[in-house]
């Protein structure tokens, strides 16, 4: 383990510097050291978020720090409320910048798609607009095995429909990755752009397949909205 011992600022640069010291441990655990660098991280963020009075020009580096080591933990040992506590305690970030900061620094870290779930699922809360913007990163596949997840479309067609929100856009790349559950819970969305998506999802298919048209795309032919009918 590794123990803080002092914080200070370079008086030409005013880049903070966190000066660690070796702290006793079981230094044998395989665990413990599989999990030391995450500690160490840790350590240092929650020491640098302090005082509260200067957190916020050191605010950058805070999110940076985070999403650096969010996306190192592929163990998901901490959730995302264990990262915010480090930041600010039992406090909470009222500035709607330093929110969005912080979530847009996570997903470009591509953290686990779980922390990045709770992380938009919390700016939802505060910044419905700023989250819905970003929420198309959780829909994107990091790796191949990587699909999109009803849930998480169900959760962005809700914050849409309730907060009068556009849907953001989806690459084709995703659109053709819809599994059928997904492409059938867009065709019964309220929102002409969900359903817009759907189309998008089954024309490719169609195009692959040249197969008779499905009965999802039939409803949408015959759609209330006049974009979609003409585009189906």
């Amino acid at each position: 383990n590794m123990v803080v011992n002092k914080v200070s600022k370079a008086a030409k640069t005013g880049n903070d510097f966190i000066e660690l010291l070796p702290g006793s441990g079981d230094a044998g655990s395989s665990q413990n050291s599989a999990q030391r660098p995450l500690q160490v991280a840790s350590c240092a963020i929650k020491w640098l978020a302090r005082p509260v009075e200067t957190r916020a020009e050191r605010w950058l580096t805070l999110s940076k720090l985070v999403a650096t080591a969010a996306a190192a933990d592929s163990n998901l040992t901490m959730k995302f409320k264990d990262h915010l506590m480090l930041l600010v305690g039992e406090g909470d970030i009222t500035e709607r910048a330093e929110m969005v900061q912080l979530v847009e620094e996570l997903l470009a870290n591509k953290v686990p798609k779980q922390l990045a779930r709770e992380a938009l699922t919390w700016l939802a809360q505060r910044a419905p607009a700023d989250a819905v913007r970003m929420w198309p990163a959780l829909l994107t596949p990091n790796a191949p095995s990587d699909s999109v997840e009803l849930e998480d479309v169900q959760a962005l067609l809700a914050l849409c429909t309730s907060g009068g929100h556009r849907l953001p856009a989806v690459s084709m790349v995703v659109a053709r990755g819809l599994s059928d559950e997904i492409v059938e819970c867009l065709v019964g969305c309220d929102l002409p752009h969900a359903r817009l998506l759907a189309l998008q999802a089954l024309q490719d298919r169609l195009f692959k397949q040249r197969d008779e048209p499905p009965e999802l795309l039939r409803r949408l032919r015959a759609d209330p909205c006049h974009i979609v009918r003409v585009a189906a």
